[in-house]
């Protein structure tokens, strides 16, 4: 559980790049930082479950995302390759059908629908 906790904090940047390896992910993480001007202090905060309701943290959350398969240029969701990125790290169906159903709801922007979705996949995680 801890390391689906990771996933979600990280822009879901394991599971939504899930078929690159560790140093891709890397990579891919700080060509997301340096594209989204987003800092290590937010990503430090995310991962003690306090997340950044900045633009550069939500824009890092996207950018992960893209890179990931996991978004469209045009900023949907493929809840498909999500559900399957998901599933090869968590095990565990249920939860993730949880997640999908309840977390990944549409904002208004792409941005807001990554940022919603980590809290609510942390908070649900947490039990809360």
């Amino acid at each position: 559980m801890f390391f689906f906790l990771f996933i979600s904090i990280s822009a879901l940047a394991n599971t939504l790049a899930a078929p690159f390896g560790d140093e891709e992910i890397q990579v891919k993480h700080l060509a997301c930082m340096q594209e989204s001007g987003a800092t290590e202090e937010m990503m430090r905060k995310a991962f003690q479950g306090e997340f950044p309701d900045a633009s550069e943290f939500k824009k890092h959350l996207v950018c992960m995302g893209k890179k990931g398969g996991v978004i469209d240029s045009d900023g949907n969701y493929d809840r498909v390759v999500l559900k399957e990125k998901l599933l090869r790290l968590v095990r565990d169906e249920e939860l993730v059908d949880e997640l999908l159903e309840k977390c990944l709801v549409d904002q208004a922007t792409p941005e807001e629908t990554a940022f919603e979705m980590v809290k609510c996949s942390y908070r649900k995680v947490q039990g809360e």
